[in-house]
């Protein structure tokens, strides 16, 4: 499966819905996005630790999360050594959202090197009553 959308949104109890590593892991997908879905930020922080040291999620190519509760930079990102990128850089990915592809210029964030030495791109930005965090795989 190439791609993967989980949007409870519209659920009565979105906090039933919650995600383990395990659910993570076993998707594989290339792209994934989990919108209000409950998956815990350490829970996060150990599914990019595994993508790191090559042991999980070997095709992902972008990851999207959304959800309605703050999300700590500090725990999502200990451990990956992530490199914060300067505003001035600006790379281009291509996005697959709703079986269409378009591009999006990527700002600045925190760079994770994988042990196989690619690189992907971590941004969280918080907006009106959301985290979002995105994770771009370079290929």
């Amino acid at each position: 499966m190439n791609s993967i959308t989980i949007n409870v949104m519209t659920a009565r109890d979105p906090t039933r819905f919650r995600l383990c590593l395990d659910d993570l892991l076993i998707c594989n997908a290339v792209h994934l996005h989990l919108h209000d879905t409950m998956v815990d930020v350490k829970t996060l922080n150990r599914f990019f630790k595994l993508w790191k040291i090559n042991k999980s999620s070997p095709r992902l190519e972008h990851l999207k999360f959304m959800t309605l509760e703050e999300v700590s930079t500090d725990v999502l990102l200990k451990g990956l050594n992530a490199i914060k990128m300067p505003q001035t850089t600006t790379r281009t990915f291509r996005v697959y959202e709703n079986a269409r592809c378009k591009e999006k210029v990527v700002t600045g964030g925190l760079d994770v090197i994988r042990s196989d030495g690619t690189r992907a791109t971590l941004k969280v930005e918080a907006l009106a009553g959301t985290t979002v965090v995105e994770f771009y795989v370079w290929m």
